[in-house]
């Protein structure tokens, strides 16, 4: 080869490098505005679904109803253990300090948000219903535990409560959902993923 033959070599080499740079980025980009335009839409959907205004006596707010009563009733489950004395009635839990589960106090909106972005997130189902799946399981134990935390911040601690609920325990469930999502999406990355 004639020293004149190289740099044409390497610019070819190079060039090439630089193709593929570009490809892979542009890739990457598509990837992502795929993951943003699914993870809008499905989060969209489910917020539209869970704050319409449904009518008092139609199907969907009697199932909200019906929720929320069992959010109460499994927090009033937990909460009997130490304190035998704790009623449920409806959605209310009363013992020596009332809580009245109702929307918002169900960490719905965090839940939306980790279940479309797990949903949007190109993996196979195989992996990705199943993470999904143990994820908002772990953001709904994490939920009770926040309201089984409020109804002692309201006993001990009763000018905390509307800093504890309103400020901090939100924020909690979103850094909750956000570690979620990080870990269950470096663990679907891990294994070959197909969309």
């Amino acid at each position: 080869m004639s020293p004149a033959g190289r740099p044409l070599r390497d610019r070819r080499a190079s060039a090439s490098r630089v193709h593929e740079r570009v490809i892979g980025a542009a890739r990457r980009n598509r990837a992502s505005l795929r993951f943003g335009i699914v993870f809008a839409s499905l989060a969209s959907v489910l917020f539209v679904t869970y704050c319409f205004p449904y009518s008092k006596s139609g199907a969907a707010e009697t199932f909200f109803q019906w929720y929320l009563r069992g959010y109460a009733w499994l927090a009033g489950s937990l909460l009997s253990v130490l304190e035998p004395s704790i009623k449920v009635a409806g959605n209310q839990i009363n013992g020596r300090f009332s809580i009245e589960i109702v929307k918002n106090c169900d960490a719905m909106e965090v839940n939306i948000l980790f279940v479309s972005a797990m949903l949007a997130f190109p993996a196979a189902w195989s992996r990705r219903l199943p993470a999904t799946l143990a994820g908002l399981s772990i953001l709904i134990a994490a939920n009770l535990l926040r309201i089984c935390a409020l109804y002692y911040i309201g006993i001990y601690a009763r000018g905390a409560f509307q800093f504890a609920h309103i400020d901090l325990f939100p924020l909690l469930l979103v850094v909750t959902a956000v570690l979620e999502f990080i870990l269950w999406t470096n663990w679907m990355d891990k294994r070959p993923t197909r969309a």
